[in-house]
């Protein structure tokens, strides 16, 4: 899946009623787990970026990548427990090959090697 463009995306309503729509499915899937539930939405916004690709706001995926991580418990064991869904979620892998071809980034390497489940090279 290549984004309809591959580097950028305006900020538009059509964004803000995506983010949305993520939001709401995510806690369909998940009204019992926030953990789980804001798993979903990481995952579905990395899946909406594979299709639309960046917002114009982020010049590169390493900018985006400082939002992603700010969505996510700063420390302690409720983000360990996020990064590690994450990591883990089926997926996670094809979300990566699409960022790594479009912006040069193994998301999926980049988590495991943070958690401990790659070894660093």
């Amino acid at each position: 899946m290549t984004p309809t463009n591959p580097r950028k995306q305006s900020p538009s309503f059509e964004k803000l009623q995506r983010n949305t729509n993520i939001h709401r499915l995510a806690t369909a899937l998940h009204p019992d787990s926030e953990a789980h539930r804001a798993v979903e939405e990481r995952i579905l916004d990395l899946t909406d970026i594979c299709v639309h690709g960046l917002q114009d706001c982020y010049a590169n995926f390493n900018e985006f990548l400082t939002d992603f991580h700010f969505d996510f418990p700063y420390t302690g064991e409720e983000r360990i427990e996020q990064l590690r869904i994450l990591a883990t979620d089926p997926r996670i892998d094809g979300i990566s090959k699409i960022i790594n071809e479009n912006w040069g980034f193994d998301l999926a390497a980049s988590l495991r090697k943070d958690l401990g489940l790659l070894p660093a090279n």
